[in-house]
């Protein structure tokens, strides 16, 4: 009688953020991307705010 695997190892694990981690640079240039899109995104919300109030004061 054979006993069925013990549980994983974190070496077993293969998600891009198990145990290890991504590599410092991956995390670098992920944090990157991420701070981009968020300034982008600030800077949409921001355009449609000025929009917004222009359109109020009739100035557009």
């Amino acid at each position: 009688m054979t006993h069925p695997p013990g549980p994983p190892t974190p070496a077993d694990f293969t998600a891009p953020f198990a145990a290890n981690g991504p590599q410092p640079d991956n995390r670098r240039t992920l944090t990157i991307a991420l701070a981009a899109v968020v300034v982008v995104l600030a800077l949409v919300l921001a355009a449609g705010i000025v929009f917004v109030v222009k359109a109020r004061k009739g100035d557009i």
